[in-house]
């Protein structure tokens, strides 16, 4: 038996969310954010360290700070929030490296929609008549329904738990998990150019699917109202053209080839042509 205080696993969770235009807020509330999720952090970890392993000779533990989709792209009205989730995931890149030289891993867990009190405690309609006045009034109202409605979709809480407790029960876990319904939403705003983002604007996205490809992945059409969003992609050279699957937009591919627009900027390989040189 070991008889040396030691602690297995730290889980860093604590975080508020309060939304507005940075117009409109205070710098108080902004700092809030940061001390709560990442001087919170900073300082959990730190008084936690000797007893994960870094000053006596126990098994190494485990760190795991929740951050979430905000941990990664930005959202109207959510500046303190995304701006601390940020930080979160910045520091937490840091630390994984510094740590390794005692063996003690750390883990990044970002949730997506799951249906958590983080909302309700937000007082989000009691904003929203804060800044009524404001030009922001129809903007942050339709922004504030549209993360409410995720929430009410989304998953139980207990499924999160289930899953962070088996990350914590790997020996060898991935440096961050991405959980929760919305994932592919959440795909395309990290991958879009950010100027279609700003054009898609929280609005509704319609996937087709009409078949599926030899590795049994789906085919796909997506729409933001009448814009083909595969279309405008492989036009801007954010997206190729496999003559298999998306033949129709080969002429979209050879215009961004002809005016070098994203991957074409430089020297790009079709995949197929690179997995046979390699």
């Amino acid at each position: 038996i070991n008889k040396q205080p030691k602690i297995d696993i730290l889980i860093n969770n604590a975080g508020i969310a309060k939304l507005g235009p940075v117009e409109h807020i205070s710098s108080e509330e902004f700092d809030l954010h940061l001390k709560t999720m990442v001087l919170g952090t900073f300082n959990c970890v730190q008084i936690f360290l000797p007893l994960l392993g870094a000053k006596n000779k126990c098994s190494p533990g485990k760190v795991i700070n929740i951050s979430s989709g905000g941990g990664s792209i930005g959202q109207p009205f959510m500046a303190s929030y995304c701006s601390s989730k940020h930080a979160l995931e910045g520091f937490s890149e840091s630390i994984r490296r510094e740590l390794l030289i005692y063996g003690i891993k750390v883990i990044i867990v970002a949730p997506r929609a799951f249906k958590t009190e983080i909302w309700d405690k937000s007082n989000i309609d009691g904003r929203a008549v804060d800044f009524k006045k404001t030009v922001y009034n129809q903007a942050f109202n339709k922004f504030t329904n549209f993360i409410k409605g995720l929430s009410e979709q989304g998953q139980d809480v207990q499924v999160l738990a289930q899953k962070i407790y088996k990350i914590s029960s790997l020996k060898n876990p991935k440096v961050k998990y991405s959980m929760g319904p919305s994932g592919l939403q959440f795909y395309l705003i990290r991958t879009l150019p950010k100027k279609l983002i700003d054009k898609i604007n929280n609005s509704k996205i319609k996937c087709i699917s009409s078949s599926k490809d030899r590795y049994k992945r789906f085919l796909a059409t997506c729409f933001k109202d009448k814009i083909n969003l595969n279309k405008w992609m492989v036009r801007n050279g954010n997206a190729v053209a496999y003559k298999r699957y998306s033949k129709d937009y080969v002429r979209d591919e050879a215009y961004a080839k002809e005016n070098k627009l994203g991957v074409w900027e430089g020297s790009f390989m079709m995949p197929e042509k690179w997995r046979k040189l390699n």
